[in-house]
């Protein structure tokens, strides 16, 4: 696939995207005084952004524009210049599930609840204990419906750390159904 740069809405003449998912600044041209006191025009060569990587896989870039320095995500760049803009209400998808994956023949746009299926069915959905906040592991889940009838939700939520509403979810199937 052949590398295609359009401008970023908002900071036209100043950063580029690539359907390949990178970004770029624009040429510009400095004034300066040189050394000699002389006014000299200068052409700035373009460069490449440097992409940091959010701890749930998707990338980021920092642009600046008139002193203001905004975080933006490298996949609704890519998506609002080479697929249009987002319609309300929809998310921005991966086809393969990778968030680094940031192509723009990889994204499109989906409602909440397709991309919720389509993240389930990659195996990237957060659920059980790939949740870094959850104390409960999908091992504890067999022994904590093994003591419905017999405990009390807050004795067993004490022996887990977890309050008695979420030990009442687990037994009523609500939370950690797929265990």
């Amino acid at each position: 696939m052949r590398e295609q740069w359009r401008a970023i809405e908002g900071y036209q003449s100043v950063y580029e995207v690539s359907n390949l998912g990178r970004i770029k600044s624009c040429a510009k041209w400095l004034a300066f005084t040189s050394k000699r006191g002389r006014r000299c025009v200068r052409r700035t060569a373009p460069k490449f952004l440097a992409l940091q990587t959010l701890p749930a896989g998707y990338r980021i870039v920092q642009l600046h524009l008139d002193g203001q320095r905004v975080a933006r995500t490298v996949h609704s760049l890519v998506a609002a210049a080479f697929i249009g803009s987002r319609p309300e209400k929809y998310d921005i998808a991966h086809y393969d599930g990778n968030p680094a994956n940031n192509r723009a023949d990889n994204l499109r746009y989906a409602t909440r609840r397709e991309n919720h299926r389509h993240k389930i069915r990659h195996g990237t959905h957060a659920h059980g204990s790939r949740i870094k906040q959850a104390k409960l592991r999908e091992q504890h889940i067999p022994t904590i419906r093994g003591y419905r009838g017999r405990l009390s939700a807050a004795v067993v939520g004490a022996l887990y750390g977890v309050s008695p509403g979420t030990i009442e979810r687990v037994w009523r199937g609500v939370s950690w159904r797929y265990v």
